[in-house]
């Protein structure tokens, strides 16, 4: 059951990554840190027979409860810990922005405290973040083919563009990434901007699934 725990949207396979080392290293830093993989006896014992449980319960992320291959090393978990964060941040942020309010307490965080000390260079940083908005879009969407997954993906980038081009002057002073780039709290607060847009869209994509093919052939 431990093997599942940890194997979920197919997790274990990126610790064969060969082309991108990193992954590799993330993952057995996050495997490693107690704050953020919390594996307890009790979670594996079945609470009527109080033994270690037979069958083992099969977990996915996917929005509502569809299949993906994961990309960034224990998604799921990191999506918990910033889920936690999001809220903290939007009692916090008050006069302040939501993004950099959620940045500051990423950085503090387990998670942001491990990937900005892995020594990632400005590519495995842009693929980290790049990873991380592929299995995200799972995690709060469930597309009904591979074109409202990209729109959707595509939506994100927009509206962290958006910030971006509010936030050229900000630098965030405990995080080595810079303004510009997109971070996992940006990401965040980007699908926070859309968020009842995309709920709209999802509702109309499951009434007519032919309206992003239209979409596509209008902006082309």
């Amino acid at each position: 059951e431990i093997v599942a725990f940890i194997d979920v949207d197919g997790n274990l396979s990126l610790i064969s990554e060969e082309e991108e080392g990193w992954i590799a290293k993330l993952w057995m830093k996050i495997f490693s840190s107690r704050q953020l993989v919390r594996l307890h006896y009790d979670d594996f014992v079945s609470p009527n027979k109080q033994r270690p449980r037979q069958r083992i319960r099969v977990c996915r992320s996917g929005y509502q409860g569809h299949v993906f291959g994961a990309k960034f090393p224990f998604s799921r978990l990191a999506k918990e810990a910033v889920d936690d964060m999001m809220e903290q941040a939007k009692q916090l942020s008050g006069r302040d922005r939501l993004d950099r309010t959620l940045q500051r307490l990423f950085d503090d965080s387990a998670l942001g405290v491990l990937i900005n000390a892995a020594g990632l260079s400005a590519d495995e940083s842009h693929s980290l973040h790049e990873r991380y908005l592929l299995d995200f879009v799972h995690m709060v969407y469930n597309p009904v083919g591979e074109d409202d997954y990209e729109l959707v993906k595509d939506s994100i980038i927009t509206a962290f563009k958006e910030i971006d081009t509010v936030a050229d002057s900000l630098t965030f002073e405990s995080s080595p990434v810079m303004s510009s780039s997109m971070t996992i709290p940006i990401i965040y607060a980007a699908f926070d901007r859309i968020q009842s847009r995309l709920k709209c869209f999802s509702d109309l994509i499951r009434l007519d699934t032919d309206v992003v093919r239209r979409l596509y052939r209008h902006l082309d």
